[in-house]
């Protein structure tokens, strides 16, 4: 069950008022996502949504300063013609910036933008590897010099961990054993069979990343399956060491799996500890696909749980970027948020768009949608709309009713001034002109006000407007 502006108890309504507070302080800025996949990718350049240059109407410096956590700031070349950020081949080098690596980037001002920086697998990477002087000195472009086989293992890493959902069947951790050149390697054990649906009658099975495949002959004995050299040509061109595990997911008729490759060393090369976050718990994003759109279903990337699943109960709140929490179902099992549907349909939430999670206490997340072509929302939700179709900026503010229900519980006036750790660095100063909207059409700001219910506020037989988060209009 999905709820909208619930009735909070102190620390959520505080969790509520943070995020809000930190979200309108960055409408006057810009706040996106690169395009930064497949034929996108350019050594050395970030390229930006099509729409960042017309929501900043104002000049952009040309040299521009990157801040990345811990407090490190790269510099880079902005080109309006081209609409890019270029000369960034040391931080892309730095941070192992490949293909399908999701660059969220926030503009806050002058020539200053925020950065964080998200693997295949969902999360955030790690910020912090030391001992990359080295590598930095004898720095060259063969690092930029990606085969299409590794292109495409990227993207399909990608698709199985941020737009697939639930169809893993079957993990392999690969020996030593599994890499030897031979004629034929037992791979696949009497339960692997049994996993993915493998009779003694199929000669072949075919793996494949996104869009490349290898069909591997089988031989069978006593119901374990052998495959030909075509795995040896397989793992090889895959680069699989010893320690990885292949995840096998169905794809299609019997037979045919999409294969993700989890490193052995991949968790050090994920921001574990949250860097940059005070929580010390990372970020994670999803690509919005058809099980979420009309199933209302979400797989959680499988290196979050492994990292930071402790921190999911059976009901997760997500406060939108307009101050509404949502109530989801999280099963555990199936590492899947259930009950979006209604989410969905509210902030009419398009295929391909991304949700970035920000972790805020236990089972609380904030969550910032983008658009598929890059730039974050401007909500306009019927349960708390952030902005006007015209795209004026609706300010508001938070009003709680005393509660006289004798729970205990003390009377709270919103601490619209307080705010999570970062926010004070999110947070542009007012430029004091209030005249004009976003655009600058000259038309008034749209002034509303919310207020929380409880039950004491309304009558026995719930009589008034319990989960309505806001009054009338400015």
């Amino acid at each position: 069950m999905v709820n909208f502006c619930t009735n909070y108890n102190i620390h959520e309504r505080n969790l509520v008022t943070q995020w809000h507070k930190l979200w309108v302080g960055k409408l006057r800025g810009s706040t996106f996502v690169c395009p930064n996949f497949g034929s996108d990718y350019i050594a050395g350049i970030l390229i930006l949504p099509k729409e960042f240059p017309i929501e900043n109407s104002g000049p952009i410096p040309e040299r521009l300063l990157l801040h990345v956590a811990p407090g490190v700031v790269w510099n880079g070349k902005y080109s309006v013609e081209r609409n890019w950020i270029e000369g960034l081949e040391k931080m892309m080098l730095y941070y192992c910036i490949k293909p399908y690596y999701l660059i969220a980037m926030e503009y806050i001002g002058g020539p200053s933008f925020n950065l964080q920086i998200y693997n295949p697998y969902g999360v955030e990477v790690n910020y912090t590897v030391t001992d990359k002087s080295e590598t930095l000195s004898s720095m060259d472009r063969s690092f930029f010099n990606f085969s299409d086989i590794e292109v495409d293992k990227l993207c399909g890493t990608m698709f199985s961990n941020v737009y697939n959902s639930g169809l893993h069947v079957y993990n392999l951790l690969i020996s030593s054993s599994h890499l030897l050149k031979k004629d034929h390697t037992k791979i696949l054990n009497r339960y692997a069979c049994k996993q993915l649906g493998l009779l003694e009658e199929m000669k072949s099975v075919t793996l494949f990343f996104k869009n490349m495949s290898w069909v591997v002959n089988l031989k069978w004995d006593n119901g374990k399956a052998y495959m030909d050299r075509t795995w040896y040509d397989f793992a090889r061109a895959s680069r699989v060491k010893e320690g990885d595990i292949c995840a096998f997911m169905l794809s299609g008729p019997p037979g045919k799996f999409r294969v993700c490759v989890y490193e052995r060393d991949l968790l050090t090369k994920c921001n574990e500890k949250g860097i940059g976050h005070a929580s010390k718990v990372t970020n994670w994003f999803k690509i919005v696909n058809d099980v979420v759109l009309y199933a209302g279903q979400m797989e959680i990337p499988r290196v979050f749980m492994e990292m930071n699943g402790g921190v999911l109960e059976e009901t997760v709140n997500l406060i939108m970027g307009d101050g509404c929490s949502v109530a989801v179902n999280f099963s555990r099992s199936q590492s899947f948020f259930h009950g979006l549907k209604t989410l969905v349909d509210t902030y009419s939430i398009q295929l391909n768009d991304v949700m970035v999670f920000h972790f805020l206490s236990d089972s609380t997340f904030a969550v910032s949608l983008f658009k598929a072509t890059g730039m974050e929302y401007k909500l306009n939700s019927s349960h708390g709309a952030a902005t006007k179709k015209t795209g004026g900026i609706r300010e508001e503010e938070v009003i709680i009713l005393s509660d006289s229900s004798g729970d205990g519980e003390p009377d709270l006036a919103m601490d619209i001034d307080g705010g999570i750790a970062d926010a004070q660095n999110l947070e542009l100063a007012d430029d004091g002109n209030n005249e004009g909207n976003e655009f600058g059409d000259g038309n008034p700001l749209n002034m509303s006000f919310r207020v929380t219910l409880k039950k004491s506020h309304v009558d026995k037989r719930d009589h008034g407007a319990r989960n309505i988060c806001r009054f009338g209009k400015g």
